[in-house]
């Protein structure tokens, strides 16, 4: 029975019917399929929601955030209305100082001392301290354990004479950025004198400009200062070098390949079925068709019912879009390499078919 005699919508039906008459064999091979693609896509969203979550992570605890000191042979300190005005610069975010910094006792529990840290107002953006407005900010830890909130007094020592801090703002959490600020009472000031550090947020694309010196900053002291990353990050702890040397870039071609071979194993099994179509007249290229179809339907389902576990998952874990995405690709990627893989497979055993040792198998 040749091509032309049986016509493709025929042969279809025949696949269809092989499916649904295979039982356990089928759904076993359909939850395999299945498994291995889902496994595909599952581990690339997993891979780059760790390399985003590890991005947000670095940004939260200040990647683009410059920390200026004096230099060595400074000597004087960074100018705080220099700090102050990088502001305006191309590429910065924000900027601000900090003044002064010391340890004061309070009045009302003699022998116990607390930080007192002066700084710009900018320092609360660029650090992410507080909201702006507020001039004096507890950090949370201190506030725990001076028992203040917001309106409450803190009376410090200071110079022989008694200051009285009144809280506008109790940190939410602790900083990230800027650990000193947890047990310390930060007052805001103007940008006027020397400051001790100054701290400059900027985009992504000019920071290494800026920490390197390719684009200078105002001039913040006398003396060259130094200038460091607020967060050390190590040659190849980019997003983008982690994300170019992840494993799962692979595994596309991982599970097409073990998916192509798990094919080719179930056509072996199943030769003696081929030789019959063979011993009764089907052509090479009807056999083809049937077995063909058979596979491309069972990876179409594998696929679609991979992508609802991908959703599911990702859904639960709480991925970025980037990530599902990512796992998407690899899903379809999969689905069209196993599915040329598996005419190639098909094709081959229809025409290397040996009809009287297959029809021995029975």
């Amino acid at each position: 029975m040749s091509v032309r005699e049986w016509r493709f919508r025929y042969l279809v039906r025949e696949s269809v019917a092989n499916l649904l008459s295979g039982g356990w064999r089928t759904v076993s091979l359909l939850v395999i399929l299945m498994s291995v693609v889902a496994a595909a896509a599952l581990f690339e969203a997993f891979s780059v929601s760790s390399i985003l979550n590890r991005d947000v992570s670095l940004i939260q605890r200040g990647r683009y955030v410059l920390r200026i000191s004096p230099g060595v042979d400074s000597p004087s300190g960074i100018d705080a209305g220099a700090c102050a005005r990088v502001a305006g610069q191309g590429g910065v975010l924000s900027s601000g100082a900090v003044l002064r910094s010391g340890l004061y006792e309070v009045s009302s529990t003699p022998g116990v001392r607390v930080r007192r840290i002066s700084v710009t107002p900018g320092l609360l953006e660029t650090l992410d301290l507080a909201g702006p407005g507020s001039a004096v900010i507890v950090g949370a830890e201190l506030a725990d354990e001076l028992d203040v909130i917001e309106g409450s007094a803190i009376r410090l020592v200071v110079a022989g004479s008694t200051e009285t801090l009144v809280v506008d703002e109790v940190m939410a959490h602790p900083s990230v950025r800027f650990p000193e600020a947890n047990r310390a009472v930060l007052v805001t000031g103007a940008p006027l004198g020397e400051a001790a550090d100054c701290y400059v947020e900027a985009q992504p694309p000019v920071f290494d400009e800026y920490r390197t010196g390719i684009v200078a900053l105002e001039s913040l002291a006398a003396a060259p200062p130094t200038v460091s990353g607020l967060v050390s990050v190590e040659q190849g702890e980019t997003p983008g070098d982690r994300y170019a040397r992840r494993p799962s870039r692979f595994a596309s071609y991982a599970a097409a390949a073990v998916l192509c071979s798990l094919v080719a194993v179930s056509l072996q099994v199943r030769r003696s079925e081929i030789g019959v179509y063979r011993a009764s007249g089907s052509s090479r290229p009807a056999v083809f068709v049937v077995l063909c179809s058979e596979y491309l339907i069972l990876i179409a389902l594998a696929v679609a019912m991979a992508a609802d576990v991908l959703v599911i998952v990702t859904a639960e874990a709480g991925m970025y879009a980037e990530s599902i995405r990512h796992g998407l690709s690899v899903l379809v990627t999969t689905g069209v390499l196993t599915a040329a893989g598996t005419a190639v497979v098909a094709w081959a055993i229809s025409l290397r078919m040996d009809v009287p040792r297959a029809l021995k198998d029975r």
